[in-house]
């Protein structure tokens, strides 16, 4: 939205100044449709490669790739966020035994008869705690807990037995703990238990690359066609060109035929020829606006009013000069610029990683537990929390788990298949190494042969265009024809396209070898934060 309105005032603002300069020049107050609704945009490279990259749709699409990729970097570290938990729970249970009565001694050997006896037991579980993991792998958890045993009997507590084998009730068990799991095999080691956060934090330079690499390649094919755009509007000048000559001709033979000098067929030939190059001139308008719109979908998003209210022309002069070119050193360089390179390089990082992770996890699971802290017993639960902060009853305990998956069928299929995509990883490095040499070459062998296709246009123009004077001189003594005439006419304008396509050529060749070589953003752009302060307000007018 602000980049339309940015739009819509440079196209009100040109509009003023034109209207302005129609009032000075004495214009009259009704101008031609076209002349209402269009108004010329001037755009140098830069401002081309600008507007390229604050709104091309691809940039703007692969920008959000980041913002994906820290939010899962942001999951990975959460495994090692500290949580807090806790539990609190009551039970009731009633069991039913049978036992002797009876209060005297005796009865205690047998001699007593025999009657059913009803518990009911009350539990209260409480537990409070802290658990981390720990770079190795292990989980630390600090607890404080609590349990309360409330257990009621139906006979009472008057028997010899009751009385002699009687424990605490009610009975309060308060522990403040430290506890361990560390695995000692499968899941043991920071590189394993990093990896989460090492694959994520990859995966988001990777997105930072691709969106270098989403900015090469717009602007490339942006920059290509604005040379397209450029070769257009200078093909229609060319065009335009020869049908001022075929006019030219066409009039001389006007005025011939009136003085008797060549007949109506000669005055047919020209005006033959004046209809092809009207049909030229029509095709190339129609070329320009294809190429137009192409280079306005790659600059600034769709927009109705920029596509139908503005024309573009380009302001770069096509004049060209020759550089050595050291094919080595373009290649270090486009092996360290080369965003899509670098990205490679982190995938086969990354992959490497979730191998190394596979095979760890083909090894079977042995965990040390352990736990140790102070407890505190009494009758209820402040005595026996006191106890506890009395640091008087320590306790301690330590063991091994070990857990050995038969067959281990998952693991080895996980390590199989990270094992082929590590490999792949290799196999693709090694072909866009080589991809990237193959590019640099052939841009390089681009440039230097446009240089040669120029040099021998231009010969070829100079000569086709004496040639031509030549001819006309001839054809205004009556020595030579319409047709003769023609022909050399039509070749002189296939040399000047010839020679404006070889610049082009030029022109793009550079173009592609800054993105072969990867410094496309650095040539045009300066660096990202440059282009982030740019304003379309800065374009010439």
């Amino acid at each position: 939205m602000i980049c339309r309105l940015m739009v819509l005032g440079l196209v009100l603002m040109v509009g003023g100044m034109a209207s302005a300069e129609d009032k000075k020049q004495g214009k009259g107050a009704k101008p031609s449709s076209r002349a209402t609704k269009v108004r010329p945009l001037r755009l140098s490279l830069r401002d081309v490669a600008l507007l390229t990259f604050r709104n091309n749709s691809a940039i703007r699409r692969s920008r959000l790739d980041p913002v994906i990729a820290e939010g899962d970097l942001r999951k990975a570290k959460a495994e090692f966020d500290p949580v807090l938990f806790g539990s609190a729970k009551l039970s009731h249970e009633e069991s039913e035994s049978g036992s002797t009565g009876g209060s005297s001694l005796f009865s205690f050997f047998g001699s007593g008869s025999e009657t059913d006896s009803k518990t009911t037991t009350k539990t209260r579980l409480f537990e409070l705690g802290l658990r981390k993991k720990v770079r190795t792998g292990g989980t630390l958890e600090l607890v404080y807990s609590s349990q309360g045993t409330d257990a009621d009997s139906a006979e009472g507590e008057d028997s010899l037995f009751s009385s002699f084998f009687s424990v605490m009730n009610p009975s309060w068990t308060n522990r403040f703990e430290l506890r361990l799991n560390q695995p000692l095999l499968q899941g043991f080691g920071v590189e394993f238990n990093m990896a989460a956060i090492r694959i994520a934090e990859l995966s988001r330079k990777i997105a930072q690359l691709s969106v270098e690499d989403a900015i090469r390649e717009a602007v490339s094919e942006a920059l290509n066609a604005y040379w397209d755009l450029a070769l257009s509007i200078r093909s229609k000048e060319i065009q335009l060109a020869s049908l001022e000559r075929s006019q030219a001709l066409l009039k001389i033979n006007e005025e011939r035929l009136k003085r008797g000098l060549v007949s109506q067929l000669d005055v047919l030939r020209a005006r033959v020829g004046v209809a092809q190059r009207k049909e030229r001139v029509i095709q190339v308008n129609q070329q320009i606006l294809d190429v137009e719109d192409q280079l306005k979908k790659l600059i600034l998003p769709q927009d109705e009013v920029f596509y139908t209210r503005v024309t573009l022309l380009p302001t770069e002069a096509l004049d060209y000069k020759a550089a050595r070119l050291h094919l080595p050193d373009l290649v270090k360089t486009a092996m360290v610029g080369r965003p899509d390179y670098a990205r490679a390089k982190k995938q086969f990082e990354s992959l490497y990683l979730a191998y190394r992770r596979s095979r760890n996890l083909l090894l079977p699971r042995l965990d040390f537990q352990g736990k140790a802290g102070y407890q505190g017993v009494g009758s209820n639960f402040g005595s026996a929390n006191n106890q506890v902060f009395d640091f008087d009853l320590f306790s301690w305990e330590v063991g091994l788990v070990v857990e050995v998956p038969l067959g281990n069928r998952k693991a080895k299929g996980d390590f199989q298949k990270a094992k082929a995509e590590l490999q792949k990883a290799q196999i693709d490095l090694e072909h866009i190494e080589k991809q990237i040499v193959l590019e640099v070459r052939q841009s390089t062998r681009g440039v230097a042969s446009t240089l040669q296709r120029i040099e021998t246009a231009k010969e070829s123009r100079d000569l086709t265009k004496k040639q031509l004077d030549a001819e006309l001189a001839r054809f205004k003594q009556g020595r030579s024809t319409n047709k003769i005439v023609l022909d050399y006419e039509q070749d002189l304008a296939r040399q000047q396209l010839s020679y404006l396509e070889a610049v082009i050529s030029h022109k793009k060749a550079m173009v592609n070898l800054s993105r072969s070589q990867g410094i496309i953003i650095q040539t045009h752009l300066g660096t990202q934060r440059d282009a982030r302060k740019y304003s379309p307000a800065k374009i010439k007018k």
